[in-house]
């Protein structure tokens, strides 16, 4: 078998790697951790409707904790993010 340079890099994972960065990760970077790491549903955990969804964090403290992730369908990640009650002025 021949020695592909780089290949024990792509199996690493976590801390085993060079460039883990641990909680001073960034936004961008902690989404697709999320998104690897834990199984949508397409069932929104805020009005429990079956529509696309997305990770929303919880906290707003972007930590690398995948319980302060929430799958929100966008209307309700815009009004955990804003505080949108949905009613116009």
């Amino acid at each position: 078998m021949r020695f592909v340079y780089g290949h024990n890099l792509r199996t690493l994972r976590g801390p085993q790697k060079g460039n883990w960065r641990g909680d001073e990760i960034g936004y961008r970077s902690l989404h697709t951790w999320v998104t690897k790491n834990k199984e949508k549903t397409g069932v929104c955990t805020g009005c429990e409707r079956e529509r696309y969804t997305e990770w929303a964090n919880v906290s707003g403290v972007y930590l690398r904790d995948l319980d302060d992730f929430a799958e929100l369908c966008t209307e309700c990640h815009w009004e955990l993010d804003h505080g949108w009650d949905g009613e116009f002025d």
